[in-house]
């Protein structure tokens, strides 16, 4: 592994972070009752979908370290919209090397927490609040018998989320599969190696809204973070989110590399990015004061969307379990 960024990925961080500049304002917006802008909406989905995914599979090629540094700057901007669920759904079914092309046009939306039961050739399964999901869409999800497949949508009930600006929704799936992978596969890790590079990107921008707020809230004849009480913990966030974020790196590259503990680092990077992330947005909210718990500040905003990603594709607890039982497999 490489310990500096190409300059492929250096060129889609900083591209990255222009486009999603402004994104926390965006999402104010949104949960005001405004729609969502045209832009950065129409350049994310017509030329960002495909990064990271080989070409012979449908995507625009790239590696999968330039796909977390996307998903890094969307979580830190909080940058409304379903991109990060389309994203993160299709990059899972081409690790599984099934075609993008199986969807057609449908919005894919994935979810690992269920499975499909395939019975004479039809799919029967229900799932609950599933992220990103459309009712004109179809959905990663893994089958009874082992491997994945993608499903059409046939009925659709929004639901309520912990994230306002990530709707869920219970759907059920039937008919034929569009497709199928058999078998044990890395896909479940390269779509939680992801996820946790988003939730980086959650605690980078709630750590960025407490700091801030800690320089200019006066207490006292002094700014607030020259507090140890405050300075020490958002200190520790900070470490917290770097060890993160390196481990993210790290199973984004083993992922694509085959390496053998890829599945290993994929769950080591899902459990601390989510504790990072929560940690980071409990974190800003006690740096505002009461302010901090109402609606109408922003620092609830990347506690919602820490503790659903945190769910998305497992727990920061189930993967730290599923780690022990594979360390001590090896004995």
């Amino acid at each position: 592994m490489q310990a500096l960024f190409n300059e492929d990925e250096t060129m889609i961080a900083e591209a990255a972070a222009r486009l999603t500049r402004g994104g926390r304002a965006r999402a104010r917006a949104v949960i005001d009752g405004g729609a969502l802008t045209a832009e950065p909406t129409s350049s994310l989905d017509a030329d960002w979908l495909g990064l990271g995914i080989p070409e012979e599979l449908g995507g625009s090629g790239g590696s999968l370290v330039g796909a977390a540094l996307l998903l890094q700057a969307l979580g830190q901007s909080l940058e409304p919209g379903p991109f990060p669920t389309r994203f993160v759904a299709r990059h899972v079914l081409a690790a599984a090397r099934l075609p993008l092309a199986a969807a057609g046009s449908r919005p894919i939306a994935a979810d690992l927490a269920g499975a499909v039961e395939l019975s004479a050739g039809e799919a029967r399964g229900t799932l609950n609040a599933v992220p990103g999901a459309t009712a004109d869409g179809a959905v990663v999800a893994p089958l009874r018998t082992g491997g994945l497949g993608l499903f059409e949508v046939r009925t659709f009930e929004p639901t309520e989320g912990l994230d306002p600006l990530r709707p869920c929704a219970r759907v059920t799936l039937a008919g034929k599969p569009l497709a199928v992978q058999a078998g044990t596969n890395r896909a479940p890790f390269v779509g939680a190696a992801l996820v946790a590079a988003e939730l980086c990107g959650v605690g980078r921008g709630a750590l960025e809204l407490a700091v801030g707020h800690a320089r200019e809230r006066v207490q006292f004849g002094r700014p607030i973070g020259s507090y140890q009480a405050i300075a020490h913990r958002l200190a520790q966030c900070s470490a917290d989110i770097e060890a993160a974020w390196s481990l993210v790196l790290y199973a984004c590259w083993a992922a694509e590399a085959g390496n053998h503990d890829a599945e290993a680092a994929a769950r080591a990077a899902k459990a601390r990015a989510g504790e990072a992330a929560l940690s980071s947005a409990e974190a800003c909210i006690q740096t505002h004061g009461g302010m901090g718990i109402t609606q109408a500040a922003d620092p609830h905003l990347y506690l919602r969307r820490a503790l659903s990603n945190d769910v998305w594709f497992g727990t920061a607890s189930s993967h730290r379990r599923a780690l022990g039982d594979l360390v001590l497999a090896r004995g």
